[in-house]
């Protein structure tokens, strides 16, 4: 569980134009993040919070590319459903008090197929790889062997 960026404190409501431009920004960052743990932690599920700009004509603005970014990463969302919890029409939950300029999205997504793919490749390269690294060590030949040990054998009894 994890609050991705809420961008830059606001000291009053944002305009449409200048809720854009913080999205911009948060967008980029969320998808870094999803990059990242996508890497890092590719069979781990993901609670975090994505911003809601609150805007002057009383608007309510999403990360609207980040669902679909966090999609093509080979996550899917998973909505938690209950009568007495605010869902919006993304399928996701929302929190906000009245008085906030920047609400809070609240996703969990959860590794996919593309992704289970992409994993079992990585384990199958993995395992080819380490197959490779534990060859046979070279036998000695016959002669070698009966030498060293007619060698040890003339050590010991002197």
């Amino acid at each position: 569980m994890t609050e991705t960026t809420l961008g830059p404190a606001l000291s009053a409501l944002p305009t449409k134009r200048e809720a854009a431009a913080l999205i911009r920004d948060a967008e980029q960052i969320t998808h870094d993040f999803f990059q990242n743990i996508a890497e890092l932690l590719p069979t781990v599920p993901v609670v975090c919070t994505l911003p809601v700009y609150h805007t002057r004509d009383g608007s309510k603005l999403f990360l609207s590319k980040a669902l679909d970014r966090m999609q093509k990463l080979g996550y899917q969302l998973r909505t938690p459903h209950h009568r007495f919890l605010n869902t919006t029409d993304r399928s996701t939950l929302l929190y906000a008090r009245p008085d906030q300029f920047v609400g809070r999205e609240i996703i969990c997504v959860v590794p996919g197929k593309i992704m289970q793919q992409k994993i079992s490749k990585k384990e199958q390269q993995k395992s080819a790889s380490a197959k490779s690294v534990h060859r046979k060590k070279p036998t000695r030949s016959k002669t070698a062997v009966k030498k060293k040990t007619a060698k040890l054998k003339g050590s010991k009894k002197k």
